[in-house]
């Protein structure tokens, strides 16, 4: 099994001015992100302060089928005398473990009622190309929004269009254009909102990244109609093993970079966040608002033998191979080093680099479109540390 995780549980908080907490909800993020490094996420507990003590608000519990991918979420509140069921997400896979859809409920009080599902499509080598969104209406779903994603040579995101059912038809509503530097790494978002008529200039996202080339500062910009100005940033911090610690949030006020909030995460042995710490800007300190805790279990299935073994250096054969437009590289690395693979012609000509940053120990997929490439033999080439290795591939159309 292949594992492709964030590496924490992202929250989503909904906070209240009303003396009674709602629930603490976290975005439901399925497929991989709950299974890494040879654990799966068992349950999360989510703990409002009052000021002076912790208390418990809401609880998370993950259900996995068996390739571990996530089928099940259970978001339940604390009401003083006991857990109280709130909303359920279920998800369906493909053969591949592509997400197929994802249905979330909630609990009238006596049954799960629908409210909304995603349901996605792939290309055949399984990039997400269409997400749509859909609304519960007493007795059908209804559309809502959907989005269509478009990818470059080197399988970069780099347009997503958004459409809102209206009046029976989809209408363009917000276009995203991503734009990426020579090590396939986010450097600049340009957002862009429909007016009815054409596209127009809404805001920027400017990425900074560190010699780890790892994001230590994310920009939001908007246009004012003749300059770009300052919104809102994200810090960023790691441990020496590139986990994210620190999330640090601020406002532009006019004049300077004003704190806003902070999330803070705690990893164990196994690089797993099973603490997460998000706190509020008072003007003087920080504040604590909300705690989650995460409990990952070890895979003691076979599964778990690929996954938990130790990892020695291995670059293997590009599959499928033959390949017409694309493939994927795999190789593994027995610990944290900076890497480079890039894909030469037969004669030795660079041809791309798909992959030059550190990555953590583990295995990797990195995908290779070759639609724009001649027939003929290419070579791929991995160098990690001391580690040095070629094989061939060969474009077939």
């Amino acid at each position: 099994m292949k594992c492709h995780m964030t590496k924490c549980i992202t929250i989503i908080i909904f906070l209240s001015l009303f003396t009674v907490f709602p629930p603490v909800y976290a975005q439901f993020y399925i497929a991989q992100e709950d299974t890494q490094n040879g654990c799966y996420l068992s349950e999360s507990i989510g703990e409002i302060w009052d000021g002076d003590s912790w208390n418990d608000n809401s609880l998370f519990t993950y259900s996995y089928d068996g390739n571990y991918n996530c089928t099940r979420e259970l978001i339940q509140i604390w009401d003083s005398a006991g857990w109280v069921n709130d909303i359920l997400v279920t998800c369906t896979y493909d053969d591949n473990n592509n997400r197929l859809d994802e249905l979330e409920q909630s609990w009238d009080g006596d049954s799960w009622v629908n409210d909304n599902i995603s349901v996605f499509k792939y290309d055949s080598i399984g990039y997400l190309t269409e997400e749509l969104q859909q609304e519960w209406d007493i007795s059908a779903w209804v559309n809502d929004r959907v989005y269509t994603f478009y990818y470059d040579e080197n399988g970069n995101d780099t347009l997503r269009i958004r459409k809102r059912w209206r009046d029976n038809a989809w209408v363009n509503n917000r276009k995203d254009v991503y734009t990426y530097d020579e090590n396939n790494h986010h450097f600049l978002q340009m957002r862009y909102e429909w007016n009815g008529q054409e596209w127009v200039i809404d805001r920027r996202r400017i990425w900074e990244r560190n010699a780890e080339e790892e994001p230590i500062v994310r920009r939001w910009e908007y246009w004012d109609g003749y300059i770009w100005v300052n919104e809102e940033r994200s810090l960023y911090a790691y441990d020496l093993n590139l986990n994210r610690t620190r999330e640090v949030y601020q406002e532009w006020d006019g004049f300077y970079w004003v704190n806003t909030e902070k999330d803070s995460f705690v990893y164990d042995v196994d690089n797993n966040c099973y603490e997460e710490l998000y706190q509020t800007w008072d003007g003087e300190t920080w504040q604590n608002s909300t705690r989650v805790t995460n409990t990952w279990i070890a895979i003691t299935t076979s599964i778990a033998d690929e996954m938990i073994a130790p990892y020695r250096f291995e670059l293997r054969q590009n599959y499928p191979n033959p390949f017409n437009p694309a493939t994927r590289i795999e190789f593994t690395l027995p610990k944290s080093e900076f890497v480079t693979l890039k894909v030469f012609n037969i004669i030795g000509k660079e041809v791309t680099t798909l992959v030059h940053k550190r990555l953590p120990a583990g295995n990797h997929i990195i995908p290779f479109y070759g639609g724009h490439l001649a027939n003929g033999v290419y070579l791929y080439s991995i160098q990690a540390g001391m580690y040095r290795e070629t094989k061939r591939m060969t474009i077939l159309k």
